[in-house]
């Protein structure tokens, strides 16, 4: 997912929004009472709601949560990095020993880790 996907859906979702309230607002409210004008402006108001204002909250609502979820991931990221960084070499190592127990991590993924964790001794 792209960095900015999110901001991209919100601001999309916003705009699309703006477009259909502006269509609402715009239209020619004139009291008639021609049946017909009726019927026709509240099919305008019907369709603009459906096809600008409904989807246009949806895709500013989806977009905000995956801004959201993009946050947290980074922030999450970020304290992971830090954590490893701060663990002992020992601590790191027995980390390793137990990917590989637990099968997360190949044989020769764990020897390239211990051997990378020695170096950096």
């Amino acid at each position: 997912m792209s960095r900015f996907s999110g901001s991209i859906l919100m601001a999309v979702g916003i705009l699309w929004f703006l477009m259909g309230l502006g269509n609402i607002i715009a239209m020619p409210w004139a009291e008639s009472d021609d049946k017909d004008t009726q019927a026709l402006l509240g099919f305008g108001l019907m369709l603009n709601g459906l096809v600008f204002v409904l989807p246009g909250i949806v895709a500013a609502g989806i977009g905000s949560g995956m801004r959201n979820r993009a946050k947290r991931e980074r922030k999450l990221d970020a304290a992971v990095a830090a954590r490893v960084d701060s663990e002992t070499p020992e601590a790191r190592l027995r980390r390793v020993d137990l990917l590989r127990s637990t099968g997360a991590i190949t044989e020769a993924e764990h020897q390239a880790q211990r051997m990378q964790i020695v170096k950096s001794l």
